[in-house]
């Protein structure tokens, strides 16, 4: 395969050697324990998923169109394609928002990893269970460092993550799976960044957000597949100064830090920073949810005994920094947010757990902000900086 005539890809080659070269010897112990238990977090996720009106949508439309019967669909008794078990899938580990997600590459990595290397595994390469955890730590190593080099300034820009930095993770999964050499990984990262795509709007109430998973996850399996028969990508996706993903998403030629796609590959491993959900809720959320949950162990009470419930963030009127420890291991990020939207949205969190007390997936079913009382939005707040502490103002028997 010729390769693009003075290509500068540095670090796309270094990431390709890593996925092609890994070793289940070369991953530490305390990656392989780690590893381990996100993929039955996953799997559990999917499955819960499988039972949700938006993923029985997808999972139908598919049927109609895919008549081959090669690969599962998790949670139910479905065979599809393995490109469009993958959609499925991811969709069905995205389908509830309780996924695992590595805060700081801001990245569902399960989603888009497991289905396209499950499909690997089921229909294209038979993999022993050393290989297949292998190829997992493959994929979850260097999504997220995609998205450290991009930064947060990448979703926020309106950049669903998942969508776009998730395809890596795909791609470097598949081709491990598939046991590519690393020229050969080269043109699948390459294959999959051109198809990499989503946006944030999606959020605001769209089944499709939760289809975005599944799309990176089948667009790095096509990546690898293509790779592997010969087909060519871009050789130079990450560092291209014109076309290139990273100069495309940031709109720049320096918001962005290529050495974070290659650096510590092998011996800092970013699995270790990826951490599982407790609420099916936004990741910055779960502070405040935690606090609610130990305030009525110490005093259990009932919404109508509150005056009002106050959230305080630090930061200013436009923008908060706010700590997001991870649940189990508490690794910790800072995440710059819109006041307001963070505002609504730990509105509705917090409404669900003062009624019921914070629980899992069951506890914030979807749409159910949309049916609360009047009465009781008016309680809910997040004051500007420098608004007076407070957990929650009783009107009877105060602690």
């Amino acid at each position: 395969m010729a390769e693009h005539v003075g290509a500068d890809n540095a670090h796309t080659r270094k990431i390709a050697q890593f996925v092609s070269t890994l070793s289940y010897e070369r991953i530490l112990q305390e990656v392989r324990e780690r590893i381990k238990l996100l993929i039955p977090d996953s799997l559990g996720c999917a499955i819960h998923g499988a039972q949700l009106e938006w993923c029985r949508i997808l999972r139908g439309a598919l049927e109609k169109v895919d008549a081959t019967r090669t690969t599962s669909v998790w949670g139910t008794s479905l065979r599809l394609s393995s490109p469009h078990a993958a959609l499925v899938n991811g969709t069905q580990v995205q389908g509830f928002e309780l996924d695992d997600v590595h805060r700081r590459g801001v990245l569902h990595v399960g989603a888009v990893t497991l289905p396209a290397l499950a499909a690997v595994a089921e229909r294209h390469c038979a993999l022993d269970g050393r290989e297949f955890l292998t190829a997992a730590v493959a994929g979850y190593e260097i999504g997220p460092r995609v998205g450290l080099c991009m930064g947060q300034e990448h979703i926020g820009q309106g950049w669903h993550s998942g969508a776009t930095v998730g395809v890596y993770s795909a791609a470097a999964a598949a081709a491990r799976g598939l046991r590519l050499s690393p020229q050969h990984t080269v043109h699948a990262l390459g294959i999959s960044g051109t198809q990499a795509a989503g946006l944030m709007a999606a959020q605001y109430g769209a089944m499709v957000k939760r289809m975005h998973a599944g799309r990176a996850a089948q667009s790095g399996l096509y990546g690898a597949l293509l790779a592997s028969d010969g087909f060519t990508g871009i050789t130079d996706v990450f560092e291209a100064p014109y076309g290139g993903f990273c100069t495309t998403f940031s709109r720049s030629q320096d918001r962005f830090t290529l050495a974070e796609l290659s650096a510590g590959l092998g011996e800092r491993f970013e699995t270790l920073n990826v951490s599982l959900k407790f609420y099916s809720r936004v990741g910055s959320n779960h502070t405040t949810l935690d606090a609610i949950r130990d305030i009525r162990r110490r005093r259990p009470f009932a919404l109508d005994e509150l005056d009002a419930i106050v959230v305080r963030l630090a930061g200013d009127r436009r923008s908060c920094r706010m700590a997001i420890p991870a649940a189990g291991s508490h690794f910790g990020a800072a995440m710059r947010c819109d006041v307001a939207h963070r505002g609504r949205r730990l509105r509705r969190s917090v409404q669900a757990a003062s009624r019921r007390g914070p629980r899992p997936h069951r506890a914030f079913p979807q749409g159910q902000h949309r049916s609360r009382p009047r009465h009781h939005r008016a309680r809910l707040g997040v004051p500007p900086q420098g608004a007076r502490r407070g957990e929650a103002a009783r009107r009877d028997n105060r602690e």
